[in-house]
């Protein structure tokens, strides 16, 4: 049995991105996931 780690890094609408990760969480063979979120710094807004 092969084992995996994926890191998929989004940004968007929090609904959007519960919907992925439902939807990823759902295929076959992924065995374990969780979705960690952090707060997002606007464009231009954040420390140089």
């Amino acid at each position: 049995s092969d084992h995996c780690l994926e890191v998929i890094a989004v940004r968007g609408e929090a609904r959007r991105i519960r919907e992925l990760t439902l939807r990823l969480l759902g295929l076959k063979g992924v065995k374990h996931g969780d979705l960690i979120a952090t707060a997002g710094v606007e464009e231009g807004k954040g420390t140089p």
